[in-house]
């Protein structure tokens, strides 16, 4: 509810700055960014960190779109985490189901949504909340237990958005529909790597998005 009530403020603000902006103004700040500091966790069942990885992430070209609905007048959907893998790679949820749907991407869900997703490879256990010291930024966190051993080629967070009727508080689905922030696990040549992960280990993951 919090998280869903800053972006709405966030739309407000900026549609506010657009029509009250000094050329000036306009002249120093190029743009709106958008930042993603991810940090993944990969444990043993009996908590043994394997593996730790931090990185930034990029504004997909989703995240564009969403952005442009929100600020003229769409409300936001709640939260999800995507990792993925390409062709020629086996995902640590392959093989897994989203509703009726096999399902090649772990997906980590905000468990409010409504309704909620359901199947193998999918995760209830996204939390949304306000961070920073200003309460300007968003916190993502989730966990995910491998079905089965394979590698993460790239993480991403998803969003989507209800019509311009349908307040925030009202707005629930899952936003499975567009990438808000992609990012690929590549090696120091620039090809996918991939995250190795194996049966049974827990994949905890945290996304700290923030605005500039």
């Amino acid at each position: 509810m919090k998280t869903r009530t800053l972006l709405a403020a966030f739309t407000l603000f900026f549609a506010t700055f657009a029509l009250s902006a000094a050329p000036v103004a306009a002249q120093e700040r190029e743009g709106i960014q958008v930042h993603g500091r991810w940090v993944i966790e990969v444990n043993n069942p009996d908590g043994t960190l394997v593996n730790r990885l931090e990185f930034d992430n990029a504004l997909a070209p989703g995240g564009a779109q969403l952005l442009a609905q929100y600020l003229t007048g769409s409300s936001p959907a709640r939260w999800v985490i995507e990792l993925g893998n390409y062709g020629g790679s086996v995902n640590p949820c392959n093989g897994g189901t989203f509703g009726s749907f096999t399902q090649n991407s772990c997906l980590i869900v905000d468990g409010a949504s409504v309704p909620l997703p359901t199947g193998t490879s999918v995760f209830p256990t996204l939390t949304a909340a306000l961070g920073g010291a200003a309460s300007d930024q968003v916190v993502l966190t989730g966990t995910v237990t491998a079905l089965g051993a394979g590698q993460i080629d790239y993480v991403a967070t998803r969003e989507g958005a209800c019509g311009t009727f349908t307040a925030p508080a009202s707005c629930n689905p899952a936003g499975t529909v567009l990438q808000f922030t992609v990012h690929d696990l590549t090696n120091a040549q620039g090809q996918p790597a991939g995250l190795p992960i194996a049966a049974g280990q827990i994949v905890k993951v945290t996304v700290n998005l923030s605005f500039s």
